[in-house]
């Protein structure tokens, strides 16, 4: 993937999350931070008010889009968690700190080894946006705050994880745990060639150390 093909519009359709400004009413306020740290995958975070409720919506890949050739949809996971409306005030009135001070000291950046953000509030049918990275008091306030949220709140064991990563560049030690065993998605590999060869191949591969994907006989089933 290049960088000009490294887009918000990108990372969201490889999530599967729809834009902000599509969420349905009758949503009273919103916004949404999409962190991109530099070595593990991105997360998404949504808050979101209504005349119901108040929730913060987490999505996470289960690897770095940017290492994935585009466009393309990875696997990920979502889970929500239902807060006080006091605590979606407080985290408004961050964001909004956060927002400001960004304004003040806007300029394009290119992240190499930190993490970018962006990030995106919506109030009736306004939808407004700003790309930053960590750097200033009040965005890792406004991190210290809703990141050891999520990351206690949640079960899901990769959005804990991949919070607590980006925890690191706002100096959180949250914690990550040891994943269970990945059952990554099933790749085949077709072997072309003469009869003799091909079986000779699987067999090779069948036999292969800690390998978690089996190749395919001629006939479409998997060797065992």
């Amino acid at each position: 993937m290049r960088l000009e093909q490294y887009t918000v519009d990108a990372i969201g359709r490889a999530m599967g999350i729809a834009s902000i400004a599509t969420l349905p009413p009758p949503t009273v306020r919103s916004f949404r931070v999409l962190l991109k740290p530099s070595f593990t995958p991105e997360v998404c975070l949504t808050a979101i008010e209504s005349d119901t409720e108040a929730i913060i919506e987490v999505v996470s890949l289960y690897e770095m889009l940017w290492h994935r050739p585009f466009p393309c949809v990875l696997r990920s996971e979502k889970e929500s968690l239902a807060i006080e409306r006091e605590f979606f005030q407080q985290l408004n009135d961050l964001f909004d700190d956060a927002w400001d001070a960004i304004h003040l000291d806007a300029r394009p950046v290119v992240v190499c080894d930190g993490m970018g953000i962006d990030m995106f509030r919506r109030c009736e049918c306004n939808t407004e946006t700003i790309s930053t990275y960590v750097s200033g008091r009040p965005l890792a306030t406004f991190l210290e705050t809703i990141l050891p949220r999520l990351h206690s709140g949640f079960r899901n064991r990769l959005l804990r994880n991949n919070l607590a990563h980006c925890g690191k560049y706002a100096r959180l030690e949250l914690g990550l745990e040891t994943p269970p065993h990945f059952e990554s998605p099933k790749r085949y590999l077709g072997v072309f060639g003469v009869e003799e060869d091909r079986g000779e191949i699987i067999r090779v591969l069948s036999n292969m150390p800690e390998s978690h994907n089996k190749p395919m006989h001629p006939s479409g089933d998997q060797a065992h």
